[in-house]
């Protein structure tokens, strides 16, 4: 939620929206964070890529995102960053706890909301 995009008219015709970082700072450490470049943060938030299937060929092209499909996709990536820290949490927690169990010869568990 820290990075959030600002929404202007594209220069060219027929163009789609424009959406840009309001603060490009937090998409730098998001990125950072990521261990991604910026720029290819923005472009996964931004647009989409739709392939296109035809007499057995295939064409793929980019289409850009308004500014509600880019707050959509940063909110999924939180969500799916999130879940793969929880799970790996669990399976940390989990890995550890057996260790002790079979140490100690009894089961032991941990809750994790």
């Amino acid at each position: 939620g820290d990075v959030d995009f600002s929404e202007a008219s594209s220069p060219v015709r027929g163009g789609g929206p424009q959406v840009e970082p309001v603060d490009p700072a937090r998409l730098q450490v998001a990125a950072e964070l990521l261990g991604l470049e910026p720029a290819a943060l923005l472009a996964a938030l931004t647009t989409r890529t739709v392939t296109a299937l035809a007499r057995g060929e295939s064409e793929s092209f980019s289409v850009r995102l308004d500014g509600a499909k880019t707050r959509h996709a940063r909110d999924n990536l939180a969500k799916a960053v999130y879940s793969a820290l929880f799970d790996w949490a669990v399976g940390f927690v989990n890995g550890k706890l057996g260790a002790l169990a079979a140490a100690a010869e009894r089961d032991c568990f941990i809750g994790l909301l």
